[in-house]
């Protein structure tokens, strides 16, 4: 079994291990940089002179943390890449997502083919996502490679809650909770993901149906519990004030629930992003209410966000949580259709074109201050970009066989049971 795990483990290394270290994006620097300056605020690291404010993010100076970069995925690249050295960071990535993967098969193979050889079975997919883009995501320096550790925790709890150990109960929500502070988007995520698990536990069984829906819906208080805790901390320790990028705000409103709750509900000074609301009034060019220029663009025809104060900006994005919540409760079938046609937009969106980092963004990574001098290096993936598009094409067919394959399993006659059915169906 020993050796069935070592070879997942290198499987899930290799782009790292050709590489010669992690792969990076412009926005690598931004999690450094908020780690460093959380160190400094707890006393960890000592502040050079000198510095200024990161280039490779958007706070507003040494007194301010990004919220919108996860504090928990900040904190843990940080001190691993500055303790152990970047190429810690990928081992960090594969041993999470290695224990999302060997969790299921665990419990499944328990439950319906206890004689199977459970480290051989843990490893063959593993080992056949060599020719997909999981090792370019565990090498890279970012936190994407949560969002399939929280989606595997989810379904496992779905599927298995009602037959898990207390142990493996444990680990599937410690797993979950790490992932869902990750990324700001993941608490969307789970939050959608509530009433689906409900729906498929009670299908399975009645017997204890309530279990897994307890045991995601904890997964999200600790997500939520997680972002008081990180303003509070920023405040109080480091006398910090914690700004946000609203892109889930930004995100609701181009998927058109958001934009109508605030058409419903505006004007209103309980709602913050009632503000933002008057600042799209500007203008009638439907592409302002696109996520992007949304919030990046600074002219009338297509900015708002950006023209409002900067004690606006604040509020509004402080705001974006609640405001999601509120927004799935007035509208949970739009919003869900909009989180759908979000997660189908994203799974076609599976190159690895950003993953392998530009001149350019090696640049940008080594004007943020934070950064150590020769932390971040040019990797040997990075020397061309030439192979980059038939990898490509070969991601997008094992991805469509393994559609047709997942299918197949779900609706096709067999002897497969209802729980390998479900966790099926989740998983495409």
């Amino acid at each position: 079994m020993s050796l069935w795990i070592g070879a997942a483990f290198v499987a899930c290394l290799s782009v790292s291990l050709i590489n010669g270290g992690p792969l990076y994006y412009f926005d690598s620097g931004g999690y450094l940089d908020n780690g460093v300056k959380v160190l400094r605020q707890f006393g960890f690291l000592v502040a050079e002179g000198g510095e200024g404010a990161s280039a490779a993010g958007d706070d507003a100076g040494a007194n301010t943390v990004n919220g919108a970069r996860s504090l928990v995925y900040s904190l843990l690249s940080t001190v691993a890449a500055l303790g152990l050295g970047a190429s810690s960071v990928p081992i960090l990535n594969a041993v999470a997502i290695l224990a999302a993967i060997w969790l299921p098969v665990r419990v499944a193979l328990r439950q319906s083919a206890p004689g199977l050889p459970g480290g051989m079975l843990f490893a063959l997919p593993v080992l056949a996502s060599l020719i997909s883009a999981l090792p370019f995501y565990v090498a890279y320096f970012m936190p994407d490679i949560f969002t399939g550790v929280l989606l595997l925790s989810v379904a496992t709890l779905a599927v298995f809650a009602r037959q898990m150990q207390v142990a493996e109960i444990l680990l599937a929500v410690a797993l979950g909770a790490v992932a869902v502070t990750s990324h700001l988007s993941h608490l969307a995520m789970v939050a959608l993901l509530v009433v689906p698990v409900l729906v498929i536990s009670l299908i399975l069984s009645v017997q204890k149906w309530w279990l897994a829906p307890v045991l995601v819906s904890a997964i999200l208080g600790l997500g939520l519990a997680e972002r008081a805790v990180f303003s509070m901390t920023a405040k109080a320790v480091g006398d910090s004030q914690v700004t946000y990028t609203p892109f889930l705000t930004a995100r609701l409103i181009e998927d058109g629930a958001g934009w109508r709750y605030l058409q419903a509900n505006c004007p209103d000074e309980r709602i913050a992003t009632c503000i933002l609301y008057q600042a799209l009034q500007h203008s009638d060019d439907p592409m302002r209410l696109t996520a992007s220029h949304l919030i990046f663009k600074t002219t009338k025809q297509l900015g708002s966000y950006r023209l409002i104060s900067q004690d606006d900006q604040r509020r509004v994005a402080q705001e974006q949580v609640s405001f999601s919540l509120a927004v799935l409760a007035r509208y949970p079938a739009m919003t869900i259709v909009g989180f759908l046609k979000n997660t189908l937009t994203q799974a076609r969106l599976n190159s690895i074109l950003m993953t392998v980092p530009t001149q350019r963004v090696l640049w940008r990574l080594s004007l943020v201050p934070a950064i150590p001098d020769g932390l971040i290096k040019n990797g040997r993936l990075s020397a061309s970009r030439d192979w980059i598009e038939p990898v490509n094409t070969l991601h997008q067919v094992v991805y469509s066989i393994s559609l047709v394959a997942m299918a197949a399993l779900v609706l096709l006659p067999s002897r497969l049971s209802g729980a390998m059915r479900a966790l099926s169906l989740i998983h495409i």
